[in-house]
């Protein structure tokens, strides 16, 4: 299940965004059974299973992400089945003021739709990084 949650180094990327939805789960750093924290490695925990002091990373789910996106960035991202076992990435912008859509990002082919996932997100990030600069 764990395949479904955005990896903790973006997470910490769409936190300084400004990505501040409900989610399901965090990245902890709290050892259970101590509650002592280490930056060496963060697990996922469900969020009632977080203790009330665990100041963790919030954990979305990719489909999260892709959303939030669309609605606060006019940026749809998706990965279709390209060739054979490759997939492609592609990404789009709403132009401002009108219903038209300007492709941004096109045909960037993949091993695994797992990887198109990644590679999509990871430009979508980069995208609004370049924009608020």
């Amino acid at each position: 299940m764990t395949q479904e949650f955005v990896p903790y180094e973006l997470a910490v990327k769409l936190k300084e965004l400004g990505f501040d939805e409900p989610c399901i789960a965090i990245y902890s750093n709290a050892n259970p059974k101590t509650g002592l924290y280490t930056l060496k490695k963060y697990r996922l925990t469900l969020i009632k299973q977080a203790s009330q002091k665990d100041k963790g990373v919030k954990a979305p789910l990719y489909q999260q992400v892709f959303r939030w996106f669309r609605d606060v960035h006019k940026l749809w991202g998706y990965q279709i089945p390209w060739s054979g076992n490759m997939y492609c990435m592609q990404i789009w912008r709403l132009i401002e003021d009108s219903e038209t859509v300007k492709t941004i990002q096109d045909r960037v082919i993949m091993n695994t739709w797992e990887e198109a996932e990644l590679a999509c997100l990871e430009k979508l990030i980069e995208i609004v990084e370049s924009k608020s600069e």
